[in-house]
């Protein structure tokens, strides 16, 4: 059996954070450093990027902390997640009752 790489215990299946969040988050903060006007690089001056750093770490908070009680709220009215014998089973089977395929 293969096993996957797994790099943490977030449901990611299609790495949007490793896509959109840390992309986001770099290019926030590099554009503090080499901004053309006020840019750390260019004018020596840290201002610029400080304010990017707060900026972006102001929205990590507030995202954050509502996705966390948004999905909180949304999982106790409907579960987010199958058990583990429903994901081993397949989504087809447990949750639609249907087979693709017979198993041998």
């Amino acid at each position: 059996m293969v096993e996957r790489f797994k790099r943490s215990t977030v449901d990611d299946t299609l790495d949007v954070f490793a896509g959109h969040g840390l992309g986001g988050m770099i290019g926030m903060l590099l554009t503090g450093v080499y901004a053309e006007d006020g840019g750390w690089a260019t004018t020596g001056d840290p201002s610029l990027f400080i304010k990017h750093l707060l900026s972006m770490l102001m929205v990590v908070l507030f995202v954050g902390l509502s996705s966390f009680f948004i999905l909180r709220f949304v999982d106790k009215l409907i579960p987010m997640r199958l058990s583990e014998q429903e994901e081993h089973e397949g989504l087809n089977r447990a949750v639609h009752g249907e087979a693709v395929f017979k198993r041998a």
